[in-house]
């Protein structure tokens, strides 16, 4: 689901009486944009019109709720997220008091970015903020976080990563000492895009590291590796 999409369902959950035009102007797309949109939402059994067009409402469906990319998708429960937002989640679940700036810092996007994801989280109901800003905590509606990709669906344990992070797996419990360089080599990946795989790995527990960069080693925390479609970065 695009991120337009995800906007246009909150303006409708917040006002089920509003209009073609509201939208348009609150999103500062077209009409024709927004009509385009709540056709592909009504397909998708996300929101339905009850009554006339002039008098009557929006009905929205809070059943499953699909919210990410093609090629980045992340089972959370009955939501689809990409694999930023199940991060945050994750992190949110070990530390209920967590801060957007210290989410940002550990997954190494901008603030502002988190917040975004946060919104969409929100709205989608797997997160809610209980109290103020400073003082308050997060509530993380969902106990299951799967990771991984529509076309590219691997189980790990009880989570679901992509292909290219399950190969990552496979070399680092055969050898626990091997490098992210040596790893790139044998996946023909690039040695930065297989260290951003081995971030998310350890991000959502399935890897971790012991010991120094150089000196240290590996350690896998799941023995199932299931393998589904191809992946590259």
């Amino acid at each position: 689901m695009k991120t337009t999409q995800i906007k246009i369902l909150e303006l409708i959950r917040k006002n089920p009486k509003i209009t073609i035009k509201t939208i348009s102007t609150n999103l500062k797309i077209s009409q024709y944009s927004v009509q385009s949109h709540i056709r592909t939402l009504k397909t998708m059994g996300l929101v339905e019109r009850v009554g006339a067009p002039t008098t009557g409402h929006w009905a929205f469906k809070t059943g499953e709720v699909m919210i990410g990319s093609d090629t980045d998708a992340v089972i959370v429960g009955n939501a689809n997220v990409n694999q930023t937002q199940a991060m945050i989640l994750k992190f949110m679940r070990e530390n209920s008091k967590i801060t957007a700036r210290a989410i940002a810092e550990r997954i190494k996007i901008t603030p502002r970015s988190v917040q975004s994801h946060i919104r969409v989280l929100k709205t989608i109901k797997l997160v809610e903020r209980v109290g103020s800003p400073r003082t308050g905590y997060w509530i993380v509606k969902t106990e299951e976080v799967m990771i991984g990709s529509d076309t590219d669906a691997v189980i790990v344990g009880n989570v679901n990563v992509t292909q290219t992070q399950a190969m990552i797996l496979e070399f680092i419990r055969k050898d626990s000492k091997i490098t992210a360089r040596a790893i790139a080599e044998r996946i023909k990946i690039s040695p930065r895009c297989a260290q951003s795989h081995i971030q998310i790995l350890k991000a959502i527990g399935v890897v971790d590291r012991v010991g120094s960069p150089r000196t240290g080693y590996w350690v896998v925390k799941t023995e199932e590796v299931i393998i589904g479609f191809n992946d590259r970065c």
